[in-house]
């Protein structure tokens, strides 16, 4: 009975997410997404295949930001340029909906609550902040993977979630410099976790 109760929450919040954000399809390209309307002109006039815009754009960061996310770079320039307006929104909104999902298996696994996880997804869709988000949502969808699979609740086996999870935190710090702190989350859900000493500085050590 139980779980036919969060089945049916589960589909009833997922169609609230998505009547909630359905007007992001109709929005056009949003702050620094408003370059996106001329792409094809700004790869025709450089003569530029779309991977070299993209390696363009990585180096700009690079060299005059000291600033390093290529993982942002490929889906933030590929992705309008292959798919369009329209699809990069449904792109946009299947992000923040799978971001709102794993936060609420995250509070889940770290709880042990069904009501406090649904009761912090409720206030995560109260909460948001509703502007141009392909890095931020990026962002949180990889912290919150790795952040999942590092809580050892024999959701896989051990072994595959730690590799997942490192390969998690990886791409997470490829793709914005704000992850890099939550290398402190990780430490302490793994001290939290773990009660010998040697298993903690063995799940921590692949992070630093």
């Amino acid at each position: 009975m139980k779980v036919k109760k969060q089945t049916s929450f589960d589909l009833i919040f997922g169609l609230f997410l998505i009547l909630y954000l359905w007007f992001i399809l109709d929005t056009g390209y949003w702050s620094d997404d408003r370059k996106y309307e001329f792409i094809n002109g700004i790869l025709a006039s450089n003569q530029w295949s779309i991977i070299q815009f993209i390696w363009e754009r990585i180096s700009v960061h690079v060299e005059m930001h000291g600033r390093f996310f290529p993982f942002t770079s490929v889906f933030a320039e590929g992705i309008p340029f292959l798919f369009g307006l329209k699809l990069y929104k449904i792109y946009l909104m299947s992000v923040t909906i799978g971001c709102t999902y794993l936060f609420k298996a995250f509070i889940r696994l770290l709880t042990q609550s069904v009501i406090l996880a649904d009761l912090a997804a409720i206030l995560a869709v109260v909460l948001f902040s509703v502007q141009n988000a392909t890095i931020s949502l990026m962002l949180v969808l990889a912290s919150l993977n790795f952040c999942v699979l590092s809580i050892r609740k024999k959701i896989l086996w051990e072994g595959i979630a730690e590799v997942l999870s490192v390969i998690f935190y990886f791409l997470a710090m490829i793709t914005y410099e704000a992850t890099y702190p939550f290398i402190l989350l990780i430490i302490l859900l793994v001290f939290y976790e773990e009660s010998s000493r040697e298993r903690k500085l063995r799940k921590v050590s692949p992070y630093l």
